[in-house]
């Protein structure tokens, strides 16, 4: 059988009491907030309108919407997540990271993929620390935080599947 995690569904279907097209409407939303999110980033990382206007182009193509077009999937709401906690994470004028922490807590309970994402952040870390670039004692907690969370999460949902295929299951 298979192993969900259901919040995603379940907000679409109590919006979808609401508002009646709800599974055609709100992937379509997060498709075009991900292009609005990926200028953010880009802008934030840059500095520069044109590089910034040009990568939130090349967003509005990713495949996965494309393959799930019209569809309810997990993906089309986590990849736009996941472009907002960068975000929110790289921002320097940060100090109440209340918003990235409720972020944070919505990407590990909709997707397994958040591991890959503290992963990320693993490795973004060690080459900040090789570099020697000064980073922030809150950024460190709160990708630790993050790590951890994913973790603990993803192993309490999962836990039968990790007992029953050992760690083939990452292969």
């Amino acid at each position: 059988h298979y192993i969900v995690e259901p919040v995603y569904y379940y907000i679409v279907a109590g919006t979808s009491f609401i508002i009646p097209y709800a599974l055609k409407i709100i992937p379509n939303v997060l498709a075009a907030l991900l292009v609005v999110a990926v200028y953010f980033l880009a802008y934030n990382l840059s500095k520069n309108t044109t590089a910034s206007l040009f990568s939130a182009a090349l967003a509005g193509f990713i495949p996965v919407y494309f393959i799930n077009y019209n569809s309810i999937s997990v993906d089309t709401f986590f990849i736009p997540l996941l472009i907002f906690i960068l975000y929110l994470f790289t921002r320097e004028d940060q100090k109440q990271p209340y918003l990235l922490l409720v972020l944070i807590g919505v990407a590990v309970v909709t997707s397994p993929l958040s591991i890959v994402l503290g992963i990320g952040l693993l490795i973004y870390f060690l080459l900040l620390k090789i570099e020697r670039v000064n980073y922030k004692n809150h950024e460190v907690e709160i990708m630790l935080f993050f790590v951890m969370l994913a973790l603990w999460i993803d192993s309490l949902l999962y836990k039968n599947a990790l007992i029953m295929h050992g760690l083939g299951i990452i292969w």
